[in-house]
């Protein structure tokens, strides 16, 4: 990039979707930075989507001023000017990071950089650091693993947010801070960057027709010095690097091998076959990762993941299974302790790709701080068949999490002919429901079932299943004389829910 050189050599070296950070105060120049990148780029015959905050009419008029013309490039579609409605971090977090993503593909497809000007607009609404950094991990993946990412962000934001800056130094290819000194000329410095091209100069710039011009290092005054906080060091080179430790964990020999020979050039890595296995593995070899499809023969559902959630270190998990195309076992996924998710069979590059800025992730240590209050916690019981108390205290349970993820849950009512018909649907219930679903027997013919995470189409299927495998038995769905789903909310709690009307869909299965 003409003018830049420092940038330009920093671009050019990242890995494809790793992004560089440009950070500074109001005023520095981080958003001409980013305009004269998109420049370069589009003058090279890329394609350019720019994600700004701005109205396109003051970003053209920017560029005009710095003799940048980006006109001809927008008319035939190298660059792509987006602009950021004022409830995008909402929507965001509302609907995803991959919703957001596709959109982008599909407004510029096969784009070579995408730049987010300012990113903290788009991540506001983030306040917890996992969710944020799946959010971020989507939005840098790129389209194929193929893109640039630049993204600018005010420091003060940074400093507010200790979650995002943290997020950003972890998983950026470089951070870059624009400044002023106390004469007010403009710097530049390099404070971080995977290659190792890390500086504690601060480079002299300024802002003129034709972008921006590079300068000798700043000299800074004494005061400036005292000032100044502890550089950074740059990491030391890979080949010195100790190589780190990913636990694959699949009942299928054949797609662990086939996971564990996409990554075994870069990492050390440990297999396991078993839930057993994966928690022996997890103790005693201490990786640094773990890839795991949670269905395994010896642990029932999910539960595998809330075990390893529960080990007094918590490493990364990316999450990669069949059950992952189901939004709501994605969703279940990440709130049991999963970083990322993935849906078999997975792409070679998406996976690489992923387990490389997720083993970026710092272990922590788990604290013994009680339960998350915004988690459905999983029976201690293998049995599906609780008791009222603790059926009414995952219903309350339920009402919250539904509040929090944004997703419906359902209470089911069965009544059947006799108690022998209600016998063998709770026996099909042990074997069909999820851990942290529930059935309470209410009298000797009907019974009340929790579904978690399912809204009260989807829970009917799952009862039409249950009297189907009692039916294999014993014929059963003529015994069935009455089913009542309804979606849990607030009210539902207020109501005789075991005894009194419920309104949904009733009748006899069809």
């Amino acid at each position: 990039m003409t003018g830049v050189p420092i940038l330009d050599t920093a671009l050019g070296q990242m890995e494809l979707g790793m992004p560089l950070v440009l950070c500074g105060p109001m005023g520095c120049g981080r958003t001409v930075l980013a305009v004269q990148l998109a420049h370069a780029a589009v003058s090279r015959g890329e394609r350019v989507v720019f994600v700004t905050t701005e109205p396109p009419a003051v970003l053209l008029r920017q560029a005009e001023s710095l003799e940048l013309d980006l006109q001809d490039a927008i008319d035939d579609e190298r660059l792509v000017l987006l602009r950021l409605t004022p409830d995008a971090s909402v929507s965001l977090r509302s609907h995803g990071a991959l919703s957001f993503v596709e959109a982008l593909r599909e407004q510029a497809p096969h784009a070579a950089l995408v730049i987010f000007d300012p990113l903290n607009a788009l991540v506001a609404e983030f306040l917890d650091e996992q969710p944020l950094r799946i959010a971020l991990s989507t939005l840098f993946e790129g389209e194929d693993g193929q893109q640039q990412i630049v993204v600018t962000a005010e420091s003060s934001v940074l400093e507010s947010q200790p979650t995002l800056a943290r997020a950003l130094s972890d998983l950026c290819g470089a951070l870059v801070y624009l400044g002023r000194n106390d004469r007010g000329h403009r710097y530049l410095e390099v404070q971080k960057s995977r290659f190792g091209a890390a500086t504690t100069e601060k480079l002299g710039f300024s802002i003129q027709p034709g972008g921006v011009l590079m300068r000798a290092p700043v000299e800074e005054t004494a005061a400036e010095l005292e000032q100044r906080p502890s550089p950074r060091r740059a990491p030391p080179p890979a080949s010195t690097k100790a190589r780190r430790r990913v636990l694959v964990v699949d009942a299928d020999r054949d797609d662990r091998e086939q996971i564990a020979g996409w990554i075994a050039e870069s990492y050390e890595i440990i297999q396991a076959g078993s839930g057993f296995a994966a928690l022996s593995a997890l103790l005693s070899e201490q990786p640094d990762m773990i890839v795991i499809d949670p269905i395994v023969p010896d642990v029932s559902g999910f539960d595998l993941l809330v075990a390893l959630r529960k080990a007094p270190v918590q490493v990364p998990i990316l999450t990669v299974s069949r059950v992952m195309a189901r939004s709501a076992n994605r969703v279940r996924a990440l709130i049991l302790g999963a970083a990322d998710v993935i849906s078999k069979p997975p792409s070679r590059l998406e996976l690489r790709r992923k387990v490389d800025l997720l083993i970026q992730l710092p272990p922590t240590l788990r604290e013994d701080a009680g339960e998350d209050p915004d988690v459905i916690q999983l029976a201690s019981s293998p049995s599906r068949e609780v008791d009222l108390e603790e059926f009414q205290r995952r219903l309350e349970t339920s009402v919250e999490f539904g509040s929090a993820y944004e997703l419906t849950c359902t209470l089911a009512r069965v009544r059947c002919e006799d108690e022998d018909a209600l016998d063998l649907l709770i026996a099909a219930a042990q074997e069909t429901l999820r851990s942290e679903d529930a059935v309470l027997r209410i009298d000797e013919t009907s019974l009340a079932m929790l579904l978690i995470a399912a809204e009260p189409q989807q829970a009917d299927a799952v009862l039409t299943r249950m009297i189907a495998r009692a039916s294999a038995k014993e014929a059963l769905e003529e015994r069935v004389l009455e089913r009542v789903l309804v979606s849990i909310e607030e009210k539902l709690l207020e109501m005789d829910w075991m005894f009194g009307p419920l309104g949904g869909d009733t009748g006899r299965p069809r």
